[in-house]
């Protein structure tokens, strides 16, 4: 008699176990995975430091450069960059036919102000930060980045 209970205990595990994998597997197959953010903090990259701010400004905005995910760094609005021996001088030549939502092309000068007005956010919020200067060169298309010593 004990053995006949231990059998149909043991059946009864196994036979609901083979049922909830069933459903699980098919559940599974179903699933969806939604993600959603909260509206950016701050669409300003001078001061937008949080999580929703930063995946904003991927989708927002186009940088000089940009990483890819082997750590490797690749030409982007820059088609290519020149660094001095120093490495306080960075020259940056600008892609042509780069254009703004409007379709204006985007120049050196934008760059130039972008970049003024990013490290005036900065140095007021972490002064310890050093400086960075650019010159803008309009008839090279081209951007020169002096950090300060």
């Amino acid at each position: 008699m004990k053995r006949f209970a231990y059998f149909c205990i043991v059946f009864i595990f196994c036979s609901a176990f083979i049922f909830w994998t069933a459903d699980v597997t098919a559940a599974e197959a179903k699933r969806e995975l939604r993600v959603t953010f909260a509206w950016p903090t701050y669409i300003d990259p001078a001061v937008g430091s949080d999580f929703s701010s930063s995946s904003s400004f991927v989708n927002l905005y186009d940088t000089l450069v940009y990483p890819t995910p082997d750590g490797q760094i690749t030409p982007h609005v820059a088609e290519r960059w020149e660094v001095s021996e120093d490495g306080l001088t960075w020259t940056f030549y600008l892609r042509k036919g780069v254009k703004f939502h409007n379709g204006d092309e985007l120049t050196a000068e934008e760059i130039e102000i972008a970049v003024a007005e990013m490290d005036t956010q900065i140095k007021n919020k972490y002064p310890q930060i050093k400086r960075i200067f650019i010159e803008a060169e309009k008839r090279k298309n081209k951007i020169i980045a002096r950090l300060q010593q």
